[in-house]
């Protein structure tokens, strides 16, 4: 049995105390087996992806599944503060691909990069942090506290997208 859920987590939802409706609705969907989890800290809101596939193997596809993060800042960057940032970022992830505006700024890297460029990003007085994009998934149709069950084509691209950089024997 593969299931997978897309929920749009709010920024203050703690995930190792997962809200009631949430609860339930896992043990219907999950049916009371331990599911795996693309997860989020507390301090971000943003997309996390609940799921119970034993074929997908999250420690070798981090590398290969893109994420993008919508940071916002309190006030506007100077030029300098920019330089640092894209410094910092670059340091931890030689390709990934940012923009800034004023004071936002739009970060694509990988699941495996995610955290150590979040933790820079803590430095910069960022006032949030947004997980948007999970390789091919979006948050756009899902409301903020919100999930839905991803349909087999959605998983099936997900999994493509994020494939394993192992080849399998034949």
């Amino acid at each position: 049995m593969n299931r997978y859920i897309l929920y749009n987590k709010p920024k203050k939802i703690d995930l190792n105390n997962i809200p009631v409706h949430l609860a339930k609705a896992f043990s219907k969907i999950f049916k009371g087996l331990p599911y795996s989890i693309i997860s989020l800290d507390t301090n971000y809101s943003g997309l996390v992806l609940f799921y119970l596939d034993e074929t997908f193997d999250i420690d070798i596809r981090s590398k290969k599944i893109k994420v993008l993060l919508d940071i916002q800042f309190k006030n506007d960057l100077k030029n300098d503060e920019i330089k640092k940032i894209t410094e910092d970022i670059l340091s931890v992830d030689k390709n990934l691909n940012f923009a800034f505006k004023s004071s936002e700024l739009g970060i694509e890297t990988t699941l495996y990069f995610q955290n150590s460029i979040t933790e820079i990003l803590k430095k910069f007085d960022s006032l949030n942090i947004d997980r948007v994009l999970i390789s091919n998934l979006d948050k756009f149709e899902i409301p903020r506290g919100n999930y839905r069950v991803l349909k087999d084509i959605e998983v099936f691209n997900f999994k493509s997208l994020s494939h394993s950089p192992n080849k399998t024997p034949r």
